[in-house]
């Protein structure tokens, strides 16, 4: 790897453990350049500005989060267990980023949120491309019937989603829930996983 990019990386270290202690708001560009004893102009040689080590942070948790996903595909073959260990990794991700998490949607005005709110489409489309992987290891073992792929991941998907949703609104008033609402969410989506597999293992009544 050559320096400039061992430096650049080490600047996303450094911002991803302060945004997730501190949340995205609440650091600044030169509490970073202090975290790692340089000049905030050599910060900026890096980064021009805010936004561009957001975007950069987030995209390293999406290329992270990738790769363990994929570690799924490689190590287990049976259907839930995948999904479970798929929830697990996002549930250890809220968990170990939450401050990050949460401030992304309530970040300082010197951001372009739309920059960063695309990131959001980026990990969605990567997630469901690993559930669609997930299942057709799935109809391929013959453990799950035929059915189409694509619609019934983004069900899925959208059923994780909503599940998250109501549990938040249930659990708080505010904007930000408390931490221990994701463990809830976990166990919750691993019920309803286990509904939603069951149902695949059987044929459909045509109607």
């Amino acid at each position: 790897m050559e320096t400039n990019e061992i430096k650049r990386q080490h600047i996303i270290d450094t911002a991803l453990r302060r945004f997730s202690h501190f949340g995205i708001n609440k650091t600044t560009m030169s509490e970073i350049a202090d975290d790692i004893s340089v000049s905030k102009a050599n910060l900026y040689y890096y980064f021009p500005d805010k936004t561009a080590l957001v975007v950069d942070v987030i995209k390293h948790l999406i290329d992270e989060g990738t790769q363990a996903f994929n570690k799924i595909l490689d190590t287990s073959t049976e259907v839930l267990d995948m999904l479970f260990r798929l929830l697990e990794i996002r549930k250890n991700f809220f968990e170990k980023h939450y401050l990050l998490h949460i401030t992304i949607g309530f970040a300082d005005s010197n951001l372009n949120m739309e920059q960063i709110q695309k990131l959001g489409s980026l990990a969605e489309a990567n997630e469901l491309e690993i559930l669609e992987k997930i299942f057709e290891k799935g109809i391929k073992s013959k453990e799950l019937v035929t059915f189409d792929i694509r619609n019934t991941s983004q069900i899925y998907f959208t059923i994780l989603r909503g599940i998250s949703m109501v549990s938040i609104a249930k659990v708080t008033n505010k904007d930000i829930p408390e931490i221990s609402v994701f463990n809830e969410i976990f166990e919750k989506q691993k019920k309803a996983s286990v509904i939603f597999v069951n149902g695949l293992r059987h044929e459909l009544l045509n109607n």
